[in-house]
This record gives structure tokens, sequence and C-alpha cells, in this order.
């Protein structure tokens, strides 16, 4: 039984990897995946709700 969720690969600035990999020794997330599911969830949230721009 699957979980739900489908694995991919992305390309992802330096920059942007190093934060997040500080975030997650920060304990602000649980590890890098858990920091792309929020961001898009927050992103999602915010184009749902006419906040987002591209």
């Amino acid at each position: 039984m699957g979980d739900g969720k489908t694995r991919i690969s992305a390309r992802v600035d330096d920059d942007l990897l190093g934060w997040v990999d500080k975030e997650v020794e920060k304990k602000r997330f649980s590890n890098r995946t858990h920091a792309l599911n929020y961001a898009l969830y927050m992103l999602k949230q915010a184009a749902e709700s006419g906040e987002a721009t591209s």
C-alpha cells in the first residue's frame, strides 16, 4: 500500500539548499522532503487565496 507520495528529482540552487540544510539542523524541518512539502503547501495556499505572484 502506497503512502500517497511520489519520488521526484529536482535541481535546486546551492544557496537555497544550504538554507534548507541549516533549517533542518535547527530542527525547523525534519528533513529536506519536509521542507519542500511545506514550501509547496504554502505556495499552493497563497495561489489559491490570490496572494501568490510569479
